[in-house]
């Protein structure tokens, strides 16, 4: 699996993880389809005990910080404060500001990750510019309650992915794909109404993804 851009799961993922999770969605929306990604980080933040998230600063975007329950380490989770289309440049903006307090914070960072042997780690396999940002995001083309990872990759027409690689940033980071479904219908219209409509009986399958995929990155509590 080393080597690989398209992994199935996190428990085939080598080496330490990145530290700061971008939830994608947008801003304003709380259970919609489309908000699946943002509303994980929220999930993860309100797990990890972390306290409530801060607006950066000349960016439409806001910031949490917490302590890895494991290894005691920070992380940052991200969230955007702007709609899905124009979300890159903010959200780069906030993943670069999050990763330079983590890197004051915990000195010992740069040095740890480093030290793994490039083949032996998919960390080192991002660009290093945004090699700590582990994007999460809703995917139609996977079944509801299922995930996979990607490094980089079409953004296969998902706003908030194409924006951000319109930001000017490398768009080789890796991404958490997180299964929504498709409706049967391809009309555009449709699929629009689709991803922006609440989960419904179907949000008990979202919770247990968010309880995997929390499980796989932080333990259990």
């Amino acid at each position: 699996l080393i080597g690989m851009k398209n992994l199935r799961s996190l428990s085939a993922w080598r080496g330490p993880l990145p530290r700061v999770l971008v939830g994608l969605g947008n801003h304003g929306s709380v259970g919609h389809r489309h908000d699946i990604g943002k509303d994980f980080v929220a999930y993860a933040a309100k797990r990890l005990g972390a306290p409530k998230f801060s607006k950066v600063k000349g960016a439409r975007a806001a910031i949490a910080v917490a302590v890895h329950p494991v290894d005691g380490r920070p992380v940052a989770l991200v969230q955007p404060r702007t709609f899905m289309n124009i979300l890159g440049a903010p959200l780069m903006r906030a993943y670069r500001l999050a990763l330079e307090n983590l890197d004051n914070v915990d000195s010992t960072a740069k040095d740890s990750d480093s030290n793994d042997d490039d083949e032996q780690n998919h960390l080192c396999m991002a660009d290093e510019s945004v090699r700590h940002m582990l994007v999460f995001h809703d995917e139609l083309e996977r079944p509801l309650g299922t995930y996979s990872l990607r490094l980089g990759g079409s953004a296969r027409g998902h706003n908030g992915v194409r924006s951000l690689y319109a930001s000017g940033e490398s768009p080789n980071f890796w991404r958490v794909k997180m299964g929504i479904g498709r409706p049967a219908s391809k009309d555009p219209s449709v699929v629009a109404d689709y991803v922006l409509s609440p989960f419904g009986e179907q949000q008990s399958d979202v919770d247990a993804l968010f309880a995997e995929l929390y499980t796989a990155i932080f333990g259990d509590d």
